[in-house]
């Protein structure tokens, strides 16, 4: 598990200037959870919901390239079994 600040999707910083100006004005959320890469995370979600998939291309792009992480709180996950 890792604790971060976290920003909505559809608002997230645009840059080191305006996160370190959010941080400062408390406009930001620390949360305990899980770190994940987006990209291939929305993959695994269209085979799930297309749809939900479909959105997250169509209206946060620029979230899905590489590097880029989801957090998901822990209270938002369990534990799923791999072979």
């Amino acid at each position: 598990m890792y604790k971060a600040k976290t920003f909505g999707l559809l608002s997230p910083a645009r840059g080191r200037f305006e996160n370190w100006v959010r941080c400062r004005l408390g406009l930001v959320d620390s949360r305990v959870g899980y770190l994940v890469k987006a990209g291939p995370a929305v993959e695994v979600l269209s085979g799930h919901d297309p749809s939900a998939a479909r959105w997250y291309r169509e209206n946060v792009p620029q979230l899905l390239e590489p590097g880029k992480l989801f957090h998901f709180a822990a209270e938002e996950c369990r534990t799923v079994e791999t072979e």
